[in-house]
């Protein structure tokens, strides 16, 4: 698992359409379809792919807070069981009305930043609060690995989308998006099947499957 074996399956199918891709255009292909198969993860294994924190809220801080992991979309914040009656939070957008929000039985929280959570109004009395959301994987690199998807998986929807970012003529044949509900193609493939048996059997059951066209 990780980036060096990644490129190498990529550089497979690639190199005989057209060689010379940067690494930096690969890389970024291999880390954009990390990013929509961590998406398609959360519908079935939501336990890998989501996260809580608690966050210690401060009387009258407009400033913002912080999370230790990126979010990718925040799902919903809770107060103690024994404010459960008295307070909620509503997640909201950062615009005019937000920033005018007073009322504090329902405090308005919105992402600033990937890490960065501010509310409003700013809590009268001190606090703390669980965050549940989706974290943001962290990007592949040479020394850091995904967290899941085997390295085909990925060397597949990256091949799509470079040949779709040239236009080529074999990209359906990879990433084929023209039926909105379902992907096809061999990147859709490997991906489903990759997440039936992540929902059928767990993530280390060390199970894989073949989809037929894989270069040999």
């Amino acid at each position: 698992m990780g980036l060096t074996a990644i490129r190498a399956e990529v550089r497979r199918t690639t190199d005989k359409i057209f060689p010379g891709i940067s690494n930096g255009d690969l890389d970024a292909a291999v880390n954009a379809w990390y990013l929509t198969s961590w998406r398609h993860l959360d519908k079935v294994a939501p336990h890998l792919t989501r996260t809580t924190q608690t966050l210690a809220l401060v009387a009258d801080q407009l400033t913002a807070y912080t999370l230790t992991t990126a979010a990718l979309a925040l799902l919903f914040m809770q107060p103690p069981h024994a404010n459960r009656n008295e307070r909620k939070f509503t997640f909201a957008v950062a615009d005019n009305d937000f920033y005018t929000h007073e009322d504090q039985t329902d405090i308005w929280v919105a992402q600033e930043g990937e890490t960065s959570l501010v509310t409003r109004p700013a809590i009268d009395t001190a606090m703390t609060a669980t965050v549940h959301y989706i974290k943001k994987p962290t990007p592949i690199t040479t020394s850091v690995a995904q967290e899941t998807f085997d390295d085909q998986t990925l060397a597949a929807g990256a091949i799509g989308m470079l040949l779709r970012a040239y236009d080529h003529p074999e990209a359906h044949e990879w990433l084929d998006e023209r039926g909105p509900k379902q992907g096809m193609g061999i990147a859709y493939t490997k991906l489903r099947n990759e997440l039936h048996t992540v929902a059928m059997f767990g993530i280390n059951s060390n199970l894989s499957s073949t989809v037929e066209g894989w270069p040999s």
